[in-house]
């Protein structure tokens, strides 16, 4: 009976694998309440559903929780007795397909750009790329606002540096896009280009750097990294990007192409404490007075910053820090006279992290980006072709080493001579619990990478095909719900990408706390861990496929489930399974034996 029954859900798997490729797909994304907002006169809470969830719901006051409409997109409204309630959003969602979810097999070098075949997750878009909003012609950032108590949480903000387009025409500056993927502002497609404290555009040049990498800010505030050399320095912009400064004093990040200019290895002024920027985190805000950011720049060198020439001259490409305070600090006119603009902040930085392998300047620059965990740690990527150098390092807060991808990839593959797995990175992120990093390679497979206590787990990493393999990926970013966001020039594209499985976001509000920390907001997955691993017991066996039989697995009794349990068979926790080698899976007879011994052992076990 046991082997019938067993041959009948194989036979059943088969079947319902037949349905489901016939079947068209339905995308899900980690669904969340975005842009929140409160009508003190109506007392109306309204908010926007990024994407469908299987249930929506809300609760008063710890209230039994109320059904809302979650099959569709936009706007959703309740009402609240009196402004002192305070209440939650809860959006639930199962979601088969997702970038931390394995479809089976592996995907190619020749589809990734990385030097080893790595196991494929499954690309499951947010949106349409039909939406005339995601088309840009020359995207180079793309950030989310992700702090609940900013009034824009969920807007995606896109950097594009140059005019063009076919379909839609977009203009140098930056545009935002609401959760559910309508204009956040009614700019349409006009770029935003907010005049600086100097009263002169933020981007007045003609290169396609300018704008570069953006970052949003605790507040709201968008901070965008320009990488030009003509215009190079940090722009801080409000929200609704109508208002801007440039936060360093000096507009330029001229390159040696030697070590000479100020005998420091740079061509700077005395007192530009900067060059270009590629990448920028944010702590605090202006509005605050406790501004802080780290930034990624190409050209800067400690002998510059010290004005003693025989300090290291050849660490350019390393994140600094710069205390900047509030708007005082950067808007009050300075006197010196080669500082090279009339604005921005004086002060030195600090050196935080070296972690690159190169100090001397390469024509035409390294293709880097930089993130910061919520820990405090710093991730820094640069782009290399061959893999001899690490893809992605990671240090502590005082710029100590605690990860490269090449010791990482060598370990991994039991090779001390092995080249990185981590080539041909163009941008990457680090998601805001900090379980996650994702990098997209220059022919547009997104990395997920899982985060232990901070560290990539490169052992158990997935990749994305995004089955466009144009090339000149930009950007790369994520979410409140750990949901990815990408901009790729080939494609011309903004994209959003599911996480997948099982996921529930809370939305928490409560009046009596400080303005500032009333909202608050939690994502909660049974996706993130080894897949495979119905019972949880950190290993992918028999037991999981009894698990999964019984209606134990995230979708119960599917055919995908059974397949993710197959495609993982053998991997255990640390074992590895980012590049297959999984064990054989058991022939069905086999199945059948294991099957019916693991029962009768639990069968033992409770009658005990």
């Amino acid at each position: 009976m046991m082997r019938q029954s067993m041959v009948r859900t194989l036979k059943y798997s088969l079947a319902a694998s037949l349905i489901l490729a016939a079947a068209p797909a339905v995308s899900f994304a980690t669904p969340y309440a975005s842009n929140i907002s409160i009508d003190p006169t109506t007392k109306a809470v309204t908010f926007i559903l990024n994407q469908p969830s299987t249930t929506l719901k809300y609760s008063i006051n710890g209230g039994t929780p109320v059904t809302l409409d979650g099959t569709t997109v936009g706007t959703k409204t309740f009402n609240l007795g009196s402004l002192a309630n305070k209440f939650s959003i809860i959006a639930d969602n199962t979601d088969a397909a997702g970038y931390s979810v394995p479809i089976g097999g592996q995907l190619a070098i020749a589809n990734s750009g990385l030097t080893q075949p790595v196991n494929a997750s499954g690309f499951n878009q947010i949106g349409s790329d039909t939406n005339t909003l995601n088309m840009f012609n020359s995207p180079r950032g793309v950030a989310v606002s992700n702090n609940p108590n900013a009034a824009n949480f969920g807007t995606t903000y896109v950097s594009n540096s140059a005019s063009g387009g076919t379909t839609r025409t977009t203009g140098k500056g930056i545009y935002a896009i609401h959760a559910d993927g309508t204009d956040a502002y009614g700019y349409g497609d006009t770029a935003q280009n907010p005049n600086t404290q100097d009263g002169i555009t933020a981007w007045t040049d003609s290169s396609s750097n300018s704008p570069f990498r953006l970052t949003v800010g605790p507040t709201g505030d968008v901070v965008a990294a320009n990488y030009a050399s003509a215009s190079a320095n940090v722009y801080y912009m409000s929200p609704n990007l109508q208002t801007a400064h440039y936060l360093l004093t000096g507009i330029n990040g001229t390159a040696p192409t030697t070590d000479v200019g100020n005998g420091d290895g740079t061509v700077q002024p005395a007192h530009q404490y900067h060059g270009s920027i590629e990448g920028v985190a944010v702590e605090g805000s202006l509005g605050q007075g406790n501004l802080v950011i780290h930034t990624l720049d190409e050209q800067l060198t400690s002998a510059h910053v010290s004005g003693n020439t025989a300090d290291n001259h050849d660490n350019r490409y390393s994140i600094w820090k710069y205390s900047i305070g509030g708007t005082a600090n950067v808007d009050t006119p300075n006197s010196d006279p080669d500082a090279g603009s009339p604005f921005g902040f004086t002060g030195k930085p600090t050196l935080e992290a070296s972690p690159g392998n190169f100090g001397d300047f390469f024509t035409g620059g390294i293709v880097e980006d930089m993130d910061r965990g919520a820990d405090g740690k710093l991730y820094y990527m640069q782009s290399r072709s061959a893999g001899g150098e690490p893809g992605i390092v990671v240090t502590d807060p005082s710029g100590t080493k605690l990860f490269d991808s090449l010791t990482a990839s060598r370990t991994l593959l039991a090779n001390p001579t092995a080249n990185d797995i981590l080539t041909t990175l163009r941008g990457m992120a680090v998601s805001p619990d900090q379980k996650w990093l994702a990098a997209i390679t220059n022919i547009n497979a997104v990395v997920a990478i899982p985060l232990i206590s901070g560290i990539p787990d490169l052992a158990n990493m997935l990749v994305v095909d995004t089955t466009n393999h144009t090339g000149s990926a930009r950007d790369i970013g994520f979410d409140a719900a750990d949901n990815i966001v990408y901009v790729s020039s080939g494609q011309g594209l903004l994209r959003t990408l599911a996480l997948g499985g099982h996921t529930t976001t809370t939305l928490t509000y409560d009046p009596s706390l400080v303005a500032g920390s009333q909202f608050g907001f939690a994502l909660s997955t049974g996706s993130v861990g080894l897949a495979g691993d119905y019972n949880g017991d950190g290993k992918v066996d028999a037991a999981d496929y009894v698990t999964w039989r019984n209606g134990g697995s995230p979708n119960p009794n599917s055919p995908a489930d059974y397949n993710t349990w197959r495609a993982n068979f053998g991997n255990h926790n640390g074992s590895g399974s980012g590049l297959g080698g999984s064990a054989a899976v058991p022939e069905p007879a086999s199945l059948a034996l294991l099957a019916f011994g693991l029962v009768a052992v639990l069968g033992n076990r409770r009658s005990r």
